[in-house]
């Protein structure tokens, strides 16, 4: 570098001060630029996007809500009672095709 001399090494150097953009020097400047133009293209009044408020305060349930047994113990007796039934007939509607083949 030294060997192109004193004025060649002064007009790079000015040139180098002259610059007025480092884009070239800037590492992943082109993911950055992508991602810019995502996000600069996106609008928030097509998101349709609100702002939240809370109105009151708070309100922590005294007990913890939890799952009603009964209900869920019944509606298995129920759905397995008729799908069982349901399966025992088409069983005998089976066994008496089978017969009279």
């Amino acid at each position: 570098m030294y060997m192109r001399g004193s004025k060649a090494l002064r007009a790079e150097l000015n040139a180098l001060e002259s610059r007025v953009s480092d884009d070239a020097f800037i590492p992943g400047l082109r993911t950055l630029e992508e991602k810019h133009e995502l996000y600069a293209s996106i609008r928030a009044a097509d998101l349709k996007v609100g702002v939240f408020r809370q109105d009151g305060d708070v309100v922590i349930p005294d007990e913890p809500i939890r799952p009603k047994r009964s209900l869920i113990i019944f509606l298995g007796v129920a759905l397995g009672g008729l799908l069982g039934g349901l399966f025992a007939v088409v069983r005998a509607v089976q066994k008496r095709r089978a017969s009279y083949a």
